[in-house]
């Protein structure tokens, strides 16, 4: 991020991306002992030394190391080791080029958005699989005739009542599904803190 600020690019859009490839990786602990033991034996030593200083930290962690049994070194190899900054990358299953990657970021902010709609309409190529997806996600749908062809109006069980945002996180997880069709379009109607707008992909 520091480099992207640097360089005078988008922070946000670098945190997206990395937090995308983040999930297609493995990460690990490693450490010489399990680390929660390690804290636990080093707070008590900090507490029982009364830490202020660099030295006596350096006390601290030779006290901990004395009744772990192990050396001041593993001691700090294995303090914080399960931190997610500290943990070690063991496999990379990173499916993406460049372009699908962005394709998957801009995905993602379009379910964001979805979080706070109240209907959302798709044309799609297979509507067999949509409809099954509507389905398994609990909500309700009718078919409607448009000049642009048959679309699926998409909305909950309490939007018979109301408009109601309680059904943004299906709607989202339905996204996934559309956007696996070869064509497809989606428009959902958005509550932006009382006042409607419309998102169109």
């Amino acid at each position: 991020e520091a480099e992207a600020a640097e360089a005078g690019g988008d922070c946000k859009l670098v945190r997206g991306l990395a937090a995308l490839v983040g999930r297609a990786c493995a990460f690990e602990t490693r450490a010489p002992v399990p680390p929660r033991r390690v804290r636990r034996a080093t707070f008590e030593a900090a507490e029982a030394v009364g830490v202020a200083s660099e030295a006596e930290r350096e006390t601290a962690i030779d006290r901990a190391a004395d009744a772990l049994g192990i050396d001041p070194a593993d001691v700090e190899a294995s303090l914080y080791a399960d931190r997610d900054v500290n943990e070690v990358l063991v496999d990379a299953d990173v499916r993406w080029d460049p372009d699908s990657l962005l394709e998957q970021y801009d995905l993602s902010l379009a379910q964001t958005a979805l979080f706070d709609a109240t209907e959302v309409r798709v044309r799609s190529n297979d509507p067999k699989r949509l409809v099954s997806a509507v389905k398994r996600l609990r909500l309700m749908y009718e078919l409607e005739t448009t000049p642009e062809g048959r679309e699926l109006v998409v909305t909950g069980p309490d939007a018979l009542f109301s408009r109601t945002r309680r059904y943004g996180t299906a709607f989202a997880r339905l996204l996934r599904t559309v956007a696996e069709s070869a064509e497809w379009s989606l428009s959902a109607t958005i509550d932006d803190r009382g006042r409607e707008r419309t998102l169109r992909l």
